[in-house]
């Protein structure tokens, strides 16, 4: 049978009868799945993308050979493992470090190790590997994953068979022997719960901003003693041993910035939803696939997202595509592209904080072995009354930090007065209020920053700005792009969150459900963004990446920032 059209069996039976183009669209389908399983076994980006073309070169070859279309993706799943192996069993090629996570048969080290794994058994594994030597990672995978005999792994090692059995008795003691002297050693030094804190929103800078409330490692400890159930101070501190007095200062401070509520008087119940480390694993459970999914369908629109970028003011005045990929990606289509298309949305409005602030928190366990998760968050500085600028952040990416000493004022006067025109030095001193040596620094602070850059002798911005005529080009572009991929991939995904957070135990927080929900879509949304990069479709930045990385300007009001 060739099934509905556009199903795996249809793009199969099509294949078969020599359209091209039907099989372009299975590779398109299944790469990064297939991608994700070459590098888990590989250990090499590289390596995974020869792995993954070769598997569809000789899928394409086979495909006469293949009965049941429907199983099209489990016939190159096993394709691309076999020939992942194969490359790891090539000695001549065999990188130096092999994938824990395919020597010991854990699911994926970047994801899960199941739910009854210790939360930083895939740490221990990975550091544990380094006690072997590249002879010994070999003969494991070609016992343990090959399914060899000693005396066929003898040969190709040009050992006794005897010499094998030694070789895989002394790595296994050894491995042993390093995992159980590093959880000793963690024992030691381990203090108390790490709590990975973030906000949507905004918060005040100085004596209420929040962050500086729970940036103390007791005050981590107390949030995560009360995430699900209300506690009094004696408890708290029996829970993270420490003295109740200290314990009763932090409370009583966290209680003042909203962080902790008292729904009953003498006990207290962290204000949000902060995830227990299993429960974030869980959770995080939910974002490979999908992401996978929405990745293949943003590297199928370079193309169009391309030619419309070239139709714009902004292209017209000399920022090419190369410039300006990642802030297309990360924040116009993964950031604002989904925010706007976003079946449930933000919350709204903010919960208003002391001190003016209005945010929401939220939070997780932060153990070594979680799942490394990218995001698409974005953080605005600069605002004057014509414009914004923001940047992409995600935590695996590092930028380069650049000292300021200037008023952030200054700085957002001289960038709108950039945002109009380009304008000579002694114009902006003149149109800034201020001491004239005051605006220099700050001047010299956007440079250095590279929001600003001198040329032809005046200072324009270094970053692009998106005006209503960029957005009348590109936002049609950006939502044929992303409302499908919201409707039919990130919002049934996400279907489940829901039950899985009752079951969890986070029942008493369900008004705050809506806002994972779109946690979690800029998860999919992110983890999207990161296969593209490994794919080579956004181009790898450095480390750390530059001040102005993915950092973008755009006029108030414009339908292509929400």
């Amino acid at each position: 049978m060739s099934g509905r059209p556009g199903t795996d069996a249809a793009l199969v039976a099509r294949s078969k009868a020599g359209e091209l183009e039907a099989f372009d669209r299975l590779v398109m389908r299944h790469r990064s799945r297939l991608y994700g399983i070459a590098r888990q076994i590989t250990g090499e980006s590289d390596a995974a993308q020869d792995v993954v073309q070769e598997a569809f070169v000789n899928a394409f070859r086979s495909l006469g050979a293949l009965r049941d279309g429907e199983r099209f993706g489990q016939w190159l799943n096993t394709i691309v493992r076999r020939q992942a192996l194969a490359w790891v069993r090539d000695g001549d090629r065999r990188p130096e470090t092999l994938s824990e996570a395919a020597l010991w048969g854990i699911p994926s080290a970047t994801w899960d190790t199941g739910p009854d794994a210790p939360t930083d058994v895939v740490e221990r594994v990975r550091e544990s590997l380094g006690a072997l030597t590249h002879r010994e990672r070999r003969a494991m995978v070609l016992h343990y994953l090959e399914g060899f005999t000693c005396e066929e792994i003898a040969a190709k090692l040009g050992v006794s068979a005897g010499g094998v059995k030694r070789i895989l008795h002394d790595s296994r003691r050894k491995v042993r022997r390093e995992v159980v002297e590093m959880a000793e050693a963690e024992k030691e030094r381990r203090g108390p719960r790490r709590l990975r804190a973030w906000i949507d929103g905004s918060v005040w800078p100085g004596r209420w901003n929040v962050s500086d409330h729970l940036r103390p490692g007791l005050a981590q400890a107390v949030c995560l003693a009360v995430n699900k159930e209300a506690r009094t101070a004696e408890e708290i501190a029996a829970r993270v041993e420490a003295h109740v007095e200290y314990v009763r200062e932090v409370v009583s401070d966290l209680v003042e910035m909203t962080v902790l509520t008292s729904p009953k008087r003498g006990k207290y119940l962290a204000s949000f939803i902060a995830f227990d480390a299993e429960d974030r694993r869980r959770l995080m459970q939910m974002v490979p696939e999908p992401a996978a999914q929405v990745a293949e369908r943003f590297a199928a629109a370079e193309g169009r997202l391309r030619a419309a970028f070239e139709k714009t003011p902004l292209a017209a005045s000399g920022w090419a595509w190369d410039d300006v990929i990642w802030v297309m990606y990360a924040v116009i289509v993964a950031n604002a592209g989904v925010s706007r298309c976003e079946g449930v949305g933000y919350l709204r409005p903010w919960p208003d904080r002391p001190g003016g602030g209005y945010y929401w928190l939220g939070g997780h366990e932060d153990v070594p072995g979680l799942p490394s998760v990218w995001t698409t968050g974005l953080n605005c500085s600069l605002s004057s009354t014509g414009a914004h600028t923001g940047t992409f952040w995600t935590w695996q990416i590092e930028r380069e930090w650049a000292a300021t000493t200037s008023s952030g004022a200054d700085r957002s006067a001289i960038f709108g007065l950039l945002a109009e025109a380009p304008r000579a030095e002694p114009e902006i001193v003149e149109l800034v209020e201020g001491r004239a040596e005051e605006v220099r620094s700050a001047l010299a602070d956007l440079v250095k920053l590279k929001m600003a850059r001198p040329r032809n002798g005046k200072y324009e911005l270094g970053i692009p700005l998106f005006s209503r005529a960029e957005s009348d080009v590109l936002t049609p572009e950006v939502d044929a792009l992303v409302k499908p991929a919201v409707a039919e991939i990130v919002i049934p995904a996400l279907r489940g969150v829901d039950s899985l957070l009752d079951e969890m135990g986070y029942g008493h927080w369900r008004e705050q459900y809506p806002e994972w929900h779109c946690w979690l879509g800029h998860n999919i949304s992110g983890e999207a963004l990161h296969y593209l990069m490994e794919q080579g479709v956004l181009p790898r930045p450095g480390k750390p990446v530059p001040p102005d990385f993915a950092t973008l300007a755009w006029e108030r009001g414009i339908d292509l920032m929400w």
